[in-house]
């Protein structure tokens, strides 16, 4: 059994120098399968007569509207404050009142745990 790994690892070492002295870049599985796949894309659009270069311009404008999209998804997801409750309003920060507070950023809970703190550590 021996022999047999020592062919294969020294076999597998020999043509992974080849494929980079050939293509002069690393022998890494992800990237030999894109470059196999680009060799055989351009080879098949050539045989039918396709452009490339229209193809990659049109890919190109379809990732640009789906950028667009999930961009212009995004603020529908916002979370808003529950209807009912005063929002956040740093100009009440002076007067600590017995409003609630909404805590919805991390900037409104820290406000709301300083003025609870200011408000139990009050002398009686």
């Amino acid at each position: 059994m021996e022999p047999i790994t020592y062919f294969v690892t020294y076999g597998t070492s020999i043509a992974c120098f080849a494929y980079y002295v050939l293509t002069k870049q690393e022998y890494v599985l992800p990237d030999v399968r894109d470059r196999e796949y680009l060799l055989q894309f351009h080879k098949k659009a050539k045989k039918v007569g396709m452009n490339v270069a229209e193809y990659n311009r049109l890919q190109n404008s379809i990732a640009q509207v789906e950028n667009d999209l999930k961009r212009l998804q995004d603020p529908l997801r916002v979370h808003h404050p529950p209807t009912g409750t005063k929002p956040f309003d740093p100009a009440d920060m002076g007067s600590c009142g017995d409003h609630q507070l909404v805590a919805t950023s991390l900037w409104n809970r820290t406000q709301l745990r300083l003025q609870n703190l200011l408000r139990t550590s009050k002398p009686q």
